[in-house]
């Protein structure tokens, strides 16, 4: 039986060291990670080998029909946006929609909310602009948990807060606090689980 946690990590300008710094606290905790930026259609970062660095799960561009596993962290292509259904990434053209704006943390967030929801975990990192926060909100509004930088620790503060002030954030709190924090909200759920499963069994 599938019980996945999906950890859905966005951000924008300021968002890489924070990022980092996420990473170099994250263990390996039955979780899925998903890393949402924003990056210019046609540009190719070097996030895959920055990450790994910092970051002792295995890193992996995501593909269409993917399946999801614990303990992975998967990027979306530059040019797509990507969604999530039973466990599956799916990836479709941003060149096509939007050129102007990224819209790639609420695009999937919306159907994390969906897909997911008490195992969603949205973690909004310091950006431009209100992506995310309509993403969030949908992820509070289904149980799930979200996590929002404190503002005055990012370079551009305005994606977490715009979360925060959607009243949808469960915690206001620094990169390196922030995998503790999923932990403890993922190990009475998972430990419910199982307790369930075993007598079913």
């Amino acid at each position: 039986m599938s019980f996945k946690f999906v950890v859905a990590i966005g951000y924008s300008e300021g968002g890489l060291e924070p990022l980092q710094i996420f990473f170099n606290h994250v263990p390996h905790d039955e979780a899925t990670y998903i890393i949402l930026r924003h990056i210019p259609i046609g540009q190719r970062g070097a996030l895959s080998e920055i990450l790994q660095k910092h970051s002792k799960l295995r890193i992996l561009e995501a593909e269409n029909g993917m399946l999801i596993e614990n303990d992975k962290v998967y990027i979306p292509p530059a040019s797509s946006y990507m969604t999530i259904k039973n466990d599956k990434l799916y990836l479709r053209s941003r060149v096509t929609e939007n050129r102007n704006y990224n819209y790639s943390v609420d695009v999937f967030l919306e159907s994390l909310a969906r897909a997911n929801s008490v195992r969603s975990i949205a973690v909004i990192l310091s950006g431009g602009g209100f992506d995310g926060a309509k993403g969030a909100l949908l992820i509070h509004e289904a149980g799930g948990m979200v996590i929002a930088q404190t503002p005055a620790s990012c370079t551009r503060p305005e994606m977490p807060q715009n979360a925060i002030d959607n009243n949808c954030v469960d915690q206001i709190l620094s990169a390196s606090a922030m995998p503790d924090a999923i932990l403890q909200h993922i190990n009475p759920i998972l430990k419910n689980f199982n307790q369930v499963r075993r007598l079913m069994e």
